[in-house]
């Protein structure tokens, strides 16, 4: 069994080997062009392509559909690539010790903080930073969104309130 596969990036053909990266093609119209490493989240679709814009960790809307890491400037109205998982590089990571945990701000839209968020700011950890560079920096990309209580699989909150204290009920594998 063959470790790599034929993939097709846009017009060409190339082979993927195992610990590439993986890109998606993403479409920008949010009016302005985003940059190389900017960090985004899926904020619509046009029918081909799902379209993305700035994340940003401080509401549910901008968060927890957070996508990937811009591989490259895609301008208005256009498609370009979005990395969601593997090694990117030139990035700004300046400030940053490697081996740090990445997450995405909650003060800056499409930014990453090495600082893990408090809430209310959601946690979305979105890599490592591999190599500490100003403008060649390398960063492991890898999106993993928190979630907030009630997003939980088996937690029931039907009604919360103020001071209230969970429990588990026996025989519905629930908590609540």
């Amino acid at each position: 069994v063959s470790q790599s596969r034929y993939v097709r990036y846009r017009s060409h053909t190339s082979i993927y080997a195992k610990g590439d990266p993986v890109y998606v093609t993403v479409r920008n119209a949010t009016g302005a062009t985003l940059s190389k490493g900017t960090i985004v989240y899926t904020s619509g679709a046009n029918g081909v392509h799902t379209q993305v814009s700035k994340a940003l960790a401080t509401s549910d809307a901008t968060s927890a559909r957070c996508l990937g890491w811009l591989a490259e400037d895609i301008l208005n109205n256009a498609s370009g690539l979005c990395q969601v998982e593997g090694y990117l590089d030139g990035i700004d990571t300046q400030g940053i010790t490697e081996g740090a945990q990445l997450y995405l701000s909650g003060t800056t839209a499409g930014g990453f903080t090495a600082s893990k968020p408090q809430a209310p700011v959601h946690l979305v950890y979105v890599g490592v930073c591999s190599k500490a560079s100003a403008g060649n920096g390398r960063v492991y990309v890898k999106v993993q969104n928190g979630y907030e209580l009630d997003e939980i699989h088996d937690v029931l909150l039907s009604s919360p309130s103020n001071n209230q204290v969970g429990d588990i009920v026996t025989g519905k594998q629930i908590g609540r």
